[in-house]
């Protein structure tokens, strides 16, 4: 471990050994080395902030998705995380915006378009809301239960009972499901 102090690459792969063991203070610790020796590695960037994020520290997560950002423009990760972010502070648009963007890289990547159809939801923007998530579903067969969840919500709000019942199941699959 001491040997790889300046390797940005094992430094950012330690910090993941160390997320995958729940030891966050030690990957926080390995990904800010991992930038400190190479301020343009972003994966690193995005790693820290997706701990923070997951740690539900949402600003200090959005600080280093935009230092990713600035890193690189284009980067469909880094997009898709500042979206997530922008979604969680009710600022869909943005985030539609930003996954939007990325789904100029990717095109058929179903997490985007999920994320994108979840964005819409929030908005209540039944017509695009399903526009998604009718790309999501024709992508990938596996859609994950909060796109699911998400699409039921809006069949309740437009009193479709019996399109939303179908997806009532979906909310054991969520992360907040107890």
């Amino acid at each position: 471990v001491n040997q790889i102090t300046n390797d940005s690459f094992a430094l950012n792969i330690l910090g993941l050994v160390y997320l995958k063991l729940q030891l966050i203070e030690k990957a926080k610790k390995n990904f800010k080395k991992a930038i400190t020796a190479n301020p343009n590695y972003i994966d690193s960037y995005n790693n820290l902030g997706k701990t923070y994020f997951d740690s539900e520290d949402l600003d200090k997560a959005f600080i280093f998705f935009k230092k990713a950002y600035k890193v690189n423009k284009q980067f469909s990760k880094t997009l898709i995380n500042i979206g997530n972010y922008l979604s969680l502070k009710d600022k869909n648009l943005y985030a539609v915006k930003a996954y939007e963007k990325a789904l100029l890289n990717e095109p058929l990547n179903t997490e985007v378009l999920s994320n994108i159809s979840i964005a819409y939801s929030r908005n209540k923007d039944f017509d695009n809301a399903k526009k998604y998530y009718d790309k999501a579903v024709n992508n990938n067969k596996n859609i994950n239960p909060s796109l699911e969840l998400s699409l039921f919500y809006l069949y309740i709000y437009k009193n479709k009972f019996k399109k939303a019942w179908e997806l009532f199941e979906s909310r054991k699959g969520t992360p907040k499901f107890l």
